[in-house]
């Protein structure tokens, strides 16, 4: 017996000893990466490149916080660290509030074809692939910038520096390849920015409530674009990835669409695919009211057009007996209102559900507070078939 107990210790030891050992081989590694000596940020910092250019028309703004990966042709050993360590290099940057975009992954898990029309309306180009357009989206970014493509592969974002009107800077880092896990590390630990807001939303405001609706005009579009918000977010192609879109389509959107008005009030965006931008009968008949109108309306002197409004309602429903409705027509002329606001967000939506704002802009109704709110759109691109 006096032998048994200290032949029980030894085994309750040992078995302790070999349960520490494997639960060290089982533990999960410390994602926590330490922090990078001043050396050796300062060497990473000898490698940058500068690049100041002119913001030429139609060049999307990139936010602070992108990071995009660039190369002049196709590096495979590069390309394969990415693939295989993508996440783990994405984790990295977001930690620091930052987004890292790689075109390879981004053309094989997006659905491109939506995207492009979206953004662009107009058809992918078919021989873009994931080999060739990183190399593709390069040449065509440095042509924009005016400045030759680095000879290696670089992560490229904007640089935080203030711009002066319409110069920016980019800047970009050289990929050391023989550390490429250390390289990213420290890229990322020194790439820091805030995150950009896409949306601010307002309070609900309360319908029957008096208020000026030419104030409160910008602010409700605001607030009802939350009701297609997740499919606009989903879409909309922002900074790099606009610009990549861009290199995507088969050829360069030269002008705006014509919009039609056919004889049933359908209405129909004829160079984007006949494309038709739907809506309720109220806010279509705000719609053609505005269009009606290229000069514009003043929202204080909305009550002089409520018989034409009621009108085109009446036209547009094939309804006589609209008692139903006065109300509402009553309403949306009001300026004390907020109906009119709703209207013009509802219209707004109607476009910016198929293509993006900054396509669809002309379409919808906008204007300064205090000024005349209007259609932007040439009316020589507007085709009537109701007369």
């Amino acid at each position: 017996m006096s032998l048994l107990i200290p032949l029980l210790l030894l085994v309750v030891i040992a078995f302790i000893l070999c349960f520490k050992k494997n639960s060290k081989r089982f533990r999960p590694k410390d994602d926590k990466t330490a922090t990078p000596s001043k050396e050796e940020i300062n060497l990473l910092l000898t490698t940058r490149i500068s690049y100041d250019f002119e913001l030429p028309g139609g060049f999307s703004d990139i936010p602070y916080n992108q990071i995009i990966y660039m190369e002049q042709t196709y590096n495979p050993v590069i390309n394969a660290y990415i693939q295989a360590n993508l996440t783990s290099i994405q984790e990295k940057y977001a930690e620091r509030s930052c987004k890292f975009i790689y075109l390879p992954y981004w053309v094989d898990k997006n659905d491109l074809q939506e995207l492009a029309i979206y953004n662009s309306a107009q058809s992918l180009n078919s021989t873009i692939d994931s080999k060739n357009i990183t190399p593709h989206f390069t040449k065509k970014f440095f042509d924009w910038i005016g400045h030759n493509i680095p000879n290696v592969p670089v992560v490229i974002s904007i640089s935080r520096r203030p711009a002066n009107g319409r110069t920016r800077s980019f800047v970009a880092f050289p990929i050391n390849d023989a550390d490429m896990e250390s390289f990213f590390t420290l890229h990322a630990y020194i790439t820091i920015y805030p995150h950009d807001t896409f949306y601010q939303l307002i309070p609900e405001q309360d319908e029957n409530a008096p208020l000026d609706a030419d104030e409160y005009f910008n602010s409700e579009a605001k607030r009802l674009m939350h009701e297609i918000r997740e499919r606009v977010s989903r879409l909309q192609a922002i900074g790099f990835c606009d610009l990549a879109i861009k290199t995507l389509v088969s050829k360069t959107l030269t002008s705006q669409s014509r919009l039609q008005i056919t004889k049933d009030f359908r209405i129909l965006l004829t160079d984007y695919d006949n494309t038709e931008i739907t809506m309720t009968p109220l806010p279509k008949a705000v719609f053609i009211l505005f269009l009606k109108h290229p000069e514009g309306i003043l929202f204080k002197e909305l009550p002089q057009y409520r018989g034409e409004l009621l009108e085109i309602y009446k036209r547009i429903t094939n309804r006589e007996n609209i008692q139903d409705i006065v109300e509402s027509i009553e309403q949306v002329t009001n300026p004390q209102r907020n109906s009119i606001n709703e209207k013009c967000s509802r219209i707004r939506e109607a476009f910016i559900a198929h293509f993006d704002e900054s396509l669809m802009k002309p379409y919808f109704i906008t204007g300064e507070r205090g000024q005349t709110k209007k259609i932007a759109l040439d009316r020589a691109l507007v085709i009537w078939e109701l007369e």
